[in-house]
């Protein structure tokens, strides 16, 4: 799933805008500022127009070859293709890595005593962030008092998540069998009479 994240990662950035905007509209500045500076020290156009346009061409080429992309555009799921953000494992709520490529989309609409909720509870979840994020709408909704913080809401949220993961972790005892046939209750009065063997069996000894 990391080498995933990461090819998105790169998808994103190779498709955002080149950086070095900035960089382009002050060589521009500098440029006009040149030609005008020359224009008037040396009253020739061409050398005006000339070294102005060529200064301004190298740095503009110096500026295009050391630019990195920039990151992909704020509110845009990357994994929409492969069923959202929200289809990852639970831990890569808090990752870093998909939060602007996704995550943050998601999560949006999401309350914060149940965001916070979820972020204490992703490393341990076996499901998907969605998954997460609606047993904890569940559990939020199930009886909080409207006078609880948020900072107890989120405390009561990730005590019930938890105790219902562990409750389901358990294994159940299964009662033993026992090992008196009569504890299964009555049985047919030749099997009684015989001492526990059919009465076909003890007339034929």
């Amino acid at each position: 799933m990391d080498a995933i994240v990461a090819y998105y990662r790169g998808t994103a950035s190779r498709s955002g805008p080149a950086d070095g905007s900035g960089e382009l509209a002050a060589l521009a500045v500098l440029a006009a500022v040149l030609g005008v500076g020359l224009l008037q020290m040396t009253g020739s156009v061409l050398a005006a127009v000339l070294i102005p346009l060529v200064t301004a061409g190298t740095g503009a080429l110096v500026v295009i070859g050391t630019s990195k992309p920039a990151g992909p555009a704020r509110g845009v799921d990357v994994f929409a293709s492969r069923g959202g953000a929200g289809s990852l494992p639970a831990g890569y709520l808090v990752s870093p890595d998909v939060w602007d490529l996704g995550m943050a989309r998601r999560t949006a609409r999401v309350p914060a005593p149940q965001l916070q909720a979820a972020a204490l509870l992703c490393r341990d979840f076996p499901g998907s962030v969605d998954k997460l994020l609606e047993l904890v709408a569940t559990v939020d909704a199930q009886g909080t008092p409207p006078a609880v913080s948020d900072d107890e809401r989120t405390r009561r949220i990730v005590r019930e998540v938890t105790a219902a993961q562990h409750r389901a972790q358990t294994p159940q005892p299964t009662a033993e069998k026992p090992k008196n046939l009569l504890a299964y209750g009555p049985q047919p009065a030749a099997f009684l009479q015989s001492g526990g063997k059919p009465a076909e069996t003890r007339s034929r000894r």
